[in-house]
């Protein structure tokens, strides 16, 4: 064999791992083997790294359910009680449950035509505005406490044409 072609040989032998005398042929078992633990390997890695990443993003859900269904346990409950005829007013803020919100606001108003004007569920800012004569009234929940503020006030002028005062705001948390 002339020195090119046996060197040529040589290297097939030592890149592939060829012990067949240079002819680049290897058994079937051979070439499957290798591949099947590289890929076992790889896919044993990937299992386990989804594995840990469901397992985490289970336990994030179930945190973020036990959150969510303690909030209302949290949460506050708000009313806003007037009585029309003589323009008393009253409110309740941070209740347990709109039931006792609710009558926290008719005692605060304190008077036998009280009644409750409007609910102020949990997370939200209830406001009421009066006229300064007379029994026009306009009240408003929102997200935030000046935009309760201000559509009591526009609510109100809506009512009369005299001029609207700010009665009371609060947030519920």
């Amino acid at each position: 064999m002339p020195d090119a072609i046996r060197a040529d040989a040589e290297v097939r032998r030592a890149h592939l791992g060829d012990e067949d005398g240079g002819c680049g042929r290897r058994r079937l078992s051979e070439l499957v083997i290798p591949a099947q633990k590289g890929g076992d390997d790889g896919m044993m890695a990937k299992g386990i790294s989804m594995r840990r990443a469901t397992m985490i993003v289970v336990g994030f859900s179930a945190l973020l359910v036990l959150a969510l269904s303690a909030a209302p346990a949290f949460a506050g409950y708000g009313a806003v009680a007037f009585d029309e005829k003589t323009a008393k007013y009253g409110f309740a803020w941070n209740e347990d449950t709109q039931k006792r919100a609710d009558e926290a606001a008719l005692q605060a108003c304190n008077s036998e035509g009280c009644k409750v004007v409007f609910p102020v569920p949990p997370r939200r800012c209830g406001a009421l505005a009066t006229g300064e004569k007379g029994n026009a009234w306009g009240g408003r929940v929102d997200a935030t406490r000046d935009g309760a503020k201000l559509r009591a006030i526009e609510d109100c002028q809506k009512h009369t044409s005299g001029k609207c005062v700010l009665r009371g705001s609060d947030c519920n948390r």
